[in-house]
């Protein structure tokens, strides 16, 4: 399903009490380029759909579509220096980013798409996770995302949600035998997913009534 946040809210004029209105926010686990989603992960019938456009034109619904991991990284929005998360789920990792106190989605909205990556020369990631994660070191598996992360973002703070408990002190220890401690950002552990991205729907929905009043 996708993950969405809407709510009324009530304009004022000297007129009176207008009548209520309306924003949409959805979350999509894929990938969108120009308002078309290029790929949606479980949601394949949305694949090539403006789903934005296509609200809008049916309920007369501000909407705004975005990737949900892009959603759940603008939270942080208001923190100081480049900030990271890493979503760990069943049908593979997300990722996103804030460079320079921005979103950050890429030139065709692929960023954040670390699923595709190979984690050894046979698999990529997501192949992993769709296979159920079988016979996977989680702290190998994280730890080499984490690597990636770190080699391209370097960011300052480095938020993980796991799909299971990770110790860690041994998560760290295994970037460290690739990066200098220097270069190691603060990992912080999340087990607070839907509270955090509900709140980062909202905070979206928000802003998209602030621009359209």
């Amino acid at each position: 399903d996708i993950t969405g946040a809407k709510a009324p809210v009530r304009e004022k004029s000297v007129f009176g009490e207008k009548s209520p209105r309306r924003f949409l926010v959805a979350g999509i686990p894929g990938f969108i380029h120009d308002g078309i989603i290029g790929m949606a992960d479980g949601i394949e019938a949305l694949n090539g759909c403006n789903l934005k456009t296509e609200i809008f034109q049916k309920f007369n619904i501000e909407t705004e579509v975005a990737n949900n991991m892009n959603i759940l990284v603008s939270g942080f929005q208001k923190e100081l220096g480049d900030i990271s998360c890493i979503h760990i789920g069943k049908n593979g990792p997300g990722s996103s980013c804030i460079v320079n106190g921005k979103p950050v989605s890429g030139a065709f909205g692929f960023q954040g798409e670390v699923g595709f990556n190979f984690y050894d020369e046979h698999r990529t990631f997501r192949e992993i996770a769709l296979e159920g994660y079988q016979n996977i070191d989680m702290i190998e598996y994280t730890g080499r995302l984490l690597l990636q992360i770190i080699t391209v973002i370097n960011p300052y703070k480095l938020y993980l949600y796991p799909l299971t408990d990770i110790n860690i002190e041994e998560l760290q220890n295994y970037c460290l035998r690739y990066v200098p401690q220097e270069a190691m950002p603060q990992i912080i552990l999340k087990k607070t997913y839907d509270k955090d991205y509900q709140y980062s729907l909202l905070s979206r929905g928000i802003h998209l009534l602030q621009a359209i009043i």
